[in-house]
């Protein structure tokens, strides 16, 4: 079975880095540095338009925990909808209760309206009570994929738990690890039978304007004269490794 590599994007100019760097698919965001967001109607449209690879959109109207209002819950399945519209390939969604259990009840909704596409189970996961039982519940709930740190910030840092966890889902459902998955260690994800591999391998890109006021700011620890891309080389460089086995 093929290697399979997913980058996790949040503009244009990454997702077409995704698609020329041999990309398999790319789980498209907003607001990667929050930890990703929903992307717009428009975003997904155009994206969905402009690749041919498979494109997975994050479900995730807001930044913090994964315990939602019924109101952020309406949001999510509207977003589902729009994404099922836009004919993408899969959704990233998760939902906790406030004891870091499984929404059980909000995730069988979420997927229920879903289907047929994809559905990736994301980080929330990692933050999860019990993991272990968690898989068993994704795998009950007919998810096709955990995308997972091993609870841990980085997945390297969480390897053991990654490898683990793979045993535990025994090929009933895929383990993708993500969080900090680069060329210098995703070898050691292969060496424990991981073959869905997420990264952003992103780069800070100066902008293109050559006119700069130094007095204004958009936001909180946010430089609008550079933008984090994703980096073509190194795309190049993992598929290169996950191809080649070296």
């Amino acid at each position: 079975m093929k290697n399979v590599l997913e980058i996790a994007v949040d503009n244009v100019e990454s997702a077409l880095a995704a698609q020329k760097g041999g990309a398999d698919r790319i789980e498209l965001c907003s607001a990667l540095s929050e930890g990703g967001l929903t992307p717009s109607a428009g975003m997904i449209k155009i994206i969905k338009e402009t690749l041919n690879i498979n494109i997975c959109v994050l479900i995730r109207p807001r930044a913090g925990d994964f315990n939602y209002l019924k109101e952020e819950i309406a949001i999510m399945k509207a977003d589902i909808e729009l994404a099922k519209h836009y004919q993408a390939n899969g959704v990233v969604l998760g939902a906790l209760l406030r004891n870091a259990q499984l929404d059980g009840k909000t995730m069988t909704e979420l997927i229920k309206l879903a289907k047929p596409m994809q559905i990736i189970l994301h980080r929330a996961f990692d933050v999860a009570k019990n993991p272990l039982s968690v898989i068993q519940q994704a795998i009950d709930l007919g998810i096709d994929r955990i995308l997972t740190s091993g609870q841990q910030k980085k997945a390297i840092d969480g390897i053991r738990f990654i490898e683990n966890f793979l045993k535990i889902a025994d090929n009933k459902i895929e383990i993708m690890p993500g969080s900090g998955l680069d060329p210098t260690n995703v070898r050691q994800f292969m060496k424990i039978g991981i073959q869905n591999f997420h990264m952003s391998l992103g780069k800070a890109t100066k902008s293109k304007m050559n006119y700069i006021n130094p007095h204004v700011s958009m936001g909180k620890n946010t430089d609008e004269y550079t933008i984090k891309t994703a980096d073509l080389s190194k795309i190049i460089e993992v598929r290169n490794i996950l191809d080649n086995n070296t």
